[in-house]
């Protein structure tokens, strides 16, 4: 399997990505109409679930199918409750399966009683246990300053990419990247996109994830709805940045996923003829 560097680079076209939780099973994955680049599959383990290594833990089993059935896959590993045991018997296993991307997760919050690593930490750790083979990328904030700090320690102890949370304007996104490039940081950073349809949706997430969302995106839905919101901001990222590569928080809502990239490539369309 291609590392998420390789996937995501001198690509000439528009390329996606999709994050899927692991209530999710394969049988519904596997005839979506539009596939991605990858799929990232997401980890959030109670204290039980890693007590003793089980290949049948959810997350693993997705991941596994989806490297299986041939696809690329970026798995999330959480610092919450991990220990050195489950992490160096979770290494090989991922090896022998041949999954080489990692999202590490959830270190910000550190209990030495209840795990053995930072997310710095980690990445360390990973890496004088495997060397490069991972390809390793955490997550970026891009409303919160205090944490860039935190951020670069990350991308020193070998992170490879950034993959930033939700946002809902351009600006902020160019903003959060000019930020990285003051302070030394120069890996690859992939915008995350929220799938939603509705401001009820909407809303949801803003509450679970505790992220701005500007007057102007509320209006914006009213208008063209979330589907239209969503496809605008790709299309304004890919002219003022240049960005080619957008990672979606599908939240399995795989139909929604495929409709906002039809209307992206729908607009493009309408576009070029207009030229």
């Amino acid at each position: 399997m291609s590392k998420i560097t390789e996937l995501i680079s001198n690509s000439e076209k528009l390329s996606y990505s999709y994050e899927v939780t692991p209530s999710i099973t394969y049988e519904k994955i596997k005839d979506i109409d539009i596939l991605p680049r990858f799929f990232s599959v997401t980890w959030h383990p109670q204290e039980q679930d890693l007590k003793s290594f089980n290949m049948g833990f959810a997350p693993l089993k997705l991941a596994t199918d989806l490297i299986t059935a041939g696809h690329n896959v970026l798995l999330h590993v959480s610092c919450s409750f991990m220990m050195k045991k489950y992490l160096h018997d979770l290494l090989k296993f991922l090896q022998e399966m041949g999954i080489c991307n990692l999202l590490i997760i959830r270190g910000e919050n550190y209990d030495a009683t209840k795990s053995d690593f930072t997310s710095h930490e980690l990445i360390k750790y990973i890496r004088k246990l495997t060397g490069d083979y991972f390809c390793i990328g955490v997550a970026g904030f891009l409303a919160d300053d205090e944490k860039l700090p935190h951020l670069k320690a990350k991308v020193e102890s070998g992170a490879n990419f950034i993959l930033t949370q939700a946002f809902f304007q351009p600006i902020m996104f160019e903003n959060f990247v000019l930020q990285c490039h003051e302070i030394g940081i120069n890996i690859p950073i992939l915008p995350g996109l929220f799938v939603f349809e509705t401001k009820v949706q909407l809303n949801k997430f803003i509450s679970l994830c505790k992220i701005r969302v500007s007057e102007n995106t509320l209006v914006s839905i009213k208008k063209h709805s979330g589907i239209g919101t969503v496809a605008k901001l790709i299309l304004d990222l890919n002219k003022l940045s240049g960005i080619k590569h957008f990672h979606f928080f599908t939240i399995n809502k795989m139909d929604i996923t495929s409709k906002i990239i039809e209307c992206v490539n729908s607009n493009m369309i309408t576009n070029m003829n207009e030229v």
